[in-house]
C-alpha cells in the first residue's frame, strides 16, 4: 500500500472529473449564495431543518443544471424520493455529493454507455462515531488494514467514503439493497481502489465475489472517491 496523495485543488475547492471520456462532470464550494436551480427544488430546500443542509442541497443542484446546460438538456427539476434518492429526468444516470465544504455532481454523457454512477466527498478532519469501524468493516478488513474496532482512523474514514460511492452506483440500476459489510476494500492506491462486492448488486447470485476498481483522489482532509458501471460489466473488473 501506499500513502502518495494526489493532490485537489485546494485554491478553488475543485475536484477532477473521474471519467472525462463518458462523464461531464462539476464541483464548486458551498456558500450561501444565491444558485441558479429550478423553482420546484428552491421549495425543495425548504424542507431542511438546518440552513448548511439547505445550502448543501442548493449547491448541488446547481452542479447538475450548470451540466443539464452543458449536456444541452432542459432545466428540468431533480426532485427526489422519500429515500432522498435523487429523481433523475431525462432517463440520466448521475450522481451528487458534498462534504468539506464542496458540492459536486456528475451525469453519463448521452453516448456513453454508463449505467451507474456514484461519488463521494468526506471530509477526513470532520469528527464522526469512534465505534464506525465495527459498524462498516468486515472481519477480513478489520484484519487486512490492522483496524481497531475502537478506534476511528484515516483508512476507516476513506473506506466509508469508498463503500457509500459503491452504494450509489448500484443501488438505483435495481434497487437491490446493500450494506457496508456486504463489500470489502482491498486496496487503495495514489489514485485508485480495489474493492470486491460480497453480494450481488442485481437481482439473482453471484458464484463469487465481483472484483473491481474506482477512483480516489486525496488532500489533506478531503477524500473524493468515484465508480460507475456500464454495459460492458462493472468498471475496470479486475483480471483473475
Amino acid at each position: 500500500m501506499t500513502n502518495q496523495k494526489t493532490r485537489l485543488n485546494e485554491d478553488n475547492g475543485l475536484l477532477p472529473n473521474p471519467f472525462p471520456e463518458e462523464c461531464v462532470f462539476f464541483s464548486q464550494q458551498i456558500t450561501n449564495k444565491a444558485y441558479h436551480i429550478h423553482p420546484m427544488e428552491e421549495a425543495l430546500s425548504y424542507k431542511f431543518s438546518s440552513e448548511k443542509r439547505k445550502f448543501e442541497f442548493l449547491a448541488g443542484r446547481d452542479c447538475i443544471h450548470l451540466l443539464f446546460k452543458e449536456l444541452g438538456f432542459p432545466n428540468l427539476p431533480v426532485l427526489f424520493n422519500k429515500h432522498r434518492e435523487p429523481l433523475w429526468p431525462f432517463n440520466s444516470v448521475g450522481s451528487i455529493s458534498h462534504g468539506a465544504a464542496i458540492a459536486a455532481a456528475i451525469l453519463g454523457k448521452p453516448d456513453s454507455r454508463v449505467l451507474g454512477l456514484g461519488i463521494d466527498i468526506e471530509d477526513l478532519s470532520r469528527d464522526i462515531r469512534t465505534d464506525i469501524t465495527r459498524h462498516v468493516l468486515t472481519p477480513w478488513e478489520i484484519r487486512h488494514w490492522k483496524e481497531d474496532k475502537g478506534q476511528t482512523s484515516e483508512i476507516t474514514r476513506k473506506i466509508f467514503s469508498i463503500k457509500e460511492t459503491i452504494y450509489k452506483c448500484f443501488y438505483p440500476i435495481n434497487h437491490c439493497s446493500m450494506g457496508f459489510k456486504d463489500a470489502e476494500i482491498l486496496e487503495i492506491g495514489p489514485n485508485d481502489f480495489f474493492a470486491r462486492l460480497l453480494k450481488s448488486p442485481f437481482k439473482g447470485y453471484i458464484t463469487r465475489p465481483l472484483e473491481f476498481k474506482g477512483k480516489i483522489y486525496q488532500s489533506d482532509h478531503t477524500v473524493f472517491t468515484a465508480l460507475k458501471y456500464d454495459s460492458k460489466g462493472i468498471a475496470s473488473v479486475k483480471a483473475d
